[in-house]
């Protein structure tokens, strides 16, 4: 280091020393002066907390002896209160015993009397608000149903199917009908036994008729019959031939039938669905084809669900496969939306699809508002005109199935069933049933007739109670 740099060093350190010993000389004395002012104020907080606490303390007692006052105030009220309820008590017991024996009965009787005559005006009043607010409810729900219902019905379009348990097969000519009954009848015979159905040679010229209730084998049949005309060869061994051909081609086609039908609502289901939805193609209900009623369905429900802002594909899909049930092998111990559901579930598809499924039958009660809307687009699809055909004895069954509920109940005289079975007219004894009860009778027969009513749409129970007086 340089000799000349040293003694400037060393002033520099020299002065740095005492500058921190001046520093630490000022902390100090700001920290004691600090401290001071600290304990004066501790000090005179304390006072002051000293002070509020025998203020409050003072304040407390004052109050606990004026509660006191209260106390002994009130008890003495009280003793006061109860020496004129006694006198009261015993006053009004010997009036009560005095207008019990002015008016011949008992305080209990006349209570009874006037709750009975109470009951019957209030029960007067009560029915004729419950009617009228349900006339009020009735015409503004069939206003915004109605509303609703032809907004998503004016989005889809309808038709009828004509579907009946035989087909009709044009021949060429009536030659015909020698060569498809063979020599000694071997070709019919080897027709109806291959494809299980019945084939009748009808007196009507150029027309064949084939016949059976299962309808899958009525089609292979229909299918098998047009291609033994188309190729002119009538014989056992060709017919055989032709069936195993049909047979593949009409599962093909059924296949196809769903996969259309999944397409034109925009749908897709699991692969071991298509099969059973195409069955649906060649089975009917009431003459109604089931693969248009289901495809039916599911438009219906998807408009319905978009006015209504619930779940349009889960509508559609539950739609659409409500009655998958019907395209298996008939089972009278399950019913067929238990075995639909039962397939759909096996399939992966959500259980909001599989409830809506399985709701839209009156056994199991629906939960959402897909599960409503799945029953109530079925019961439209299923009541439009046209949609289904009825047999006049089954009709017949019905309406006396109608009137024979409606006559059980007590009061009522003689019960009609008109329009189709879709009203039951009850006329009832006046003297046995009161104008209270006209609207309890209906509503208990409304409640049981749609529960025994086995076709969609709802029953309407007009309740007529008449007295007549001639002089």
């Amino acid at each position: 280091m340089n000799s000349e740099l040293v003694p400037w060093v060393l002033n520099a350190i020299l002065g740095l020393l005492i500058g921190v010993l001046t520093m630490s000389r000022w902390v100090t004395r700001r920290y004691e002066r600090a401290r001071e002012e600290a304990e004066a104020i501790i000090r005179e907080a304390k006072r002051e907390a000293d002070a509020y606490r025998d203020s409050a303390r003072a304040s407390l007692d004052d109050r606990q002896r004026f509660l006191a006052d209260q106390e002994r105030l009130i008890q003495s009220r009280e003793e006061r209160l109860e020496e004129r309820v006694a006198v009261n008590d015993e006053r009004a017991t010997r009036l009560t015993s005095e207008l019990e024996s002015l008016a011949g009965t008992t305080k209990r009787e006349a209570r009874e009397k006037l709750l009975k005559l109470v009951e019957q005006e209030a029960d007067s009043e009560l029915t004729r608000r419950l009617r009228e607010l349900r006339e009020v409810a009735d015409d503004e729900v069939e206003t915004e149903a109605r509303a609703q219902l032809a907004t998503a019905l004016g989005r889809i379009s309808t038709q009828s199917t004509a579907e009946f348990t035989s087909y009709h097969v044009q021949l060429p000519s009536d030659d015909w009908k020698a060569r498809l009954i063979g020599k000694d009848g071997r070709n019919i015979q080897t027709f109806e036994r291959v494809t299980g159905v019945d084939l009748v040679i009808e007196d009507r010229p150029g027309t064949v008729l084939v016949s059976s209730f299962d309808p899958a084998r009525r089609e292979v049949a229909r299918r098998v019959l047009e291609r033994l005309i188309q190729d002119g060869r009538v014989q056992p061994s060709r017919i055989e031939e032709l069936y195993e051909q049909e047979l593949l081609g009409t599962e093909r086609a059924l296949r196809e039938a769903a996969e259309r039908a999944c397409a034109e609502l925009g749908v897709r289901i699991p692969a071991s669905l298509l099969q059973p939805l195409g069955m649906l193609q060649v089975r009917t209900s009431y003459g109604q084809n089931q693969l248009a009623h289901s495809v039916e369905v599911a438009k219906l429900a998807a408009a319905l669900a978009a006015e209504l802002g619930a779940n349009q594909q889960v509508c559609r899909l539950a739609g659409l496969l409500h009655d998958l049930g019907k395209a298996l092998p008939e089972d009278r111990a399950v019913p067929h939306h238990h075995r639909s559901a039962e397939l759909a579930r096996e399939a992966g598809m959500g259980e909001d699809v599989v409830h809506a499924i399985l709701a839209h039958h009156d056994d199991v009660a629906p939960e959402t508002a897909e599960a409503w809307i799945v029953r109530t687009a079925d019961a439209i699809s299923g009541a439009r005109p046209g949609a289904r055909r009825v047999g006049q004895r089954e009709q017949l069954d019905r309406v006396r199935e109608l009137e024979h509920i409606a006559m059980a109940e007590d009061g009522v005289l003689t019960a009609y069933a008109v329009q189709a079975g879709r009203e039951v007219r009850v006329l009832v004894n006046p003297e046995a049933v009161s104008d209270a009860q006209l609207l309890r009778l209906a509503q208990r027969l409304t409640k049981k007739l749609q529960e025994s009513n086995k076709v969609p749409g709802g029953v309407k129970v007009t309740v007529i109670r008449e007295r007549r007086v001639t002089l």
